[in-house]
């Protein structure tokens, strides 16, 4: 009997693995698990620019067959983790089916260390 509820308790939590998203550093999910279920992306990348603001990027891929909406906006903290600005306007960027884009984020200040991306589906 307890072979049987081990091998049932496997098979569901690998079946569960499959339609989860782990969580990505630097990115929140608005709408989840729906948006979830409809999109991934990396965990943001970061640089400096010539004048000392911090540029933000990410990879979002569509994982469902049809086009979406995609938005998202920036938050940019310093370097002990408060806020240093306003979060930035929501950007809007369409996906095809089963395929990728980008979005780019620049802060306005040169005290920002660090980025926290919101990512939600458009409205169609």
């Amino acid at each position: 009997m307890r072979l049987l509820q081990r091998l049932t308790l496997a098979a569901s939590l690998a079946a569960l693995a499959g339609c989860a998203t782990a969580p990505v550093p630097g990115i929140t999910y608005i709408g989840a698990p729906r948006v979830t279920q409809l999109i991934e992306s990396n965990a943001p990348q970061m640089a400096a620019t010539e004048t000392g603001t911090l540029k933000a990027w990410i990879t979002i891929r569509n994982r469902s067959k049809t086009k979406l909406m995609v938005e998202g906006r920036a938050s940019f903290t310093g370097d002990k983790g408060q806020p240093i600005e306003a979060p930035t306007g929501w950007q809007s960027v369409f996906i095809e089916g089963e395929s990728s884009a980008s979005l780019q984020f620049l802060s306005m200040s040169t005290a920002a260390r660090q980025v926290n991306i919101e990512l939600r589906e458009g409205n169609r």
